[in-house]
């Protein structure tokens, strides 16, 4: 049974956006993640190279990778960025 086959079948109408979610979720899972803990002890560090203009999806790949598949993590990194730039007081 494929993922498609489940999302035709068995599964509920109203459960259907949140499988389809969660199935994009995994087919970017990278064999190694960072977990949400390990990505707050970078995030510091990865806004202040954002600030100098550095690439930091080359130097901080996994980082980047957990910012863009994680919601929580991606939101804390936004208001961090907010206020390092001076946009939060």
């Amino acid at each position: 049974m494929t993922a498609m086959n489940v999302l035709r079948g068995s599964v509920a109408p109203d459960n259907r956006p949140l499988l389809r979610k969660l199935l994009g979720m995994l087919a970017i899972t990278a064999e190694r993640e960072l977990t949400c803990e390990e990505a707050a002890t970078l995030l510091d560090y990865y806004v202040d190279l954002e600030g100098r203009g550095e690439d930091v999806a080359r130097l901080l790949p996994e980082l980047a990778h957990h910012l863009r598949i994680c919601p929580e993590c991606e939101e804390e990194h936004a208001a961090l960025a907010a206020i390092v730039a001076g946009e939060l007081v």
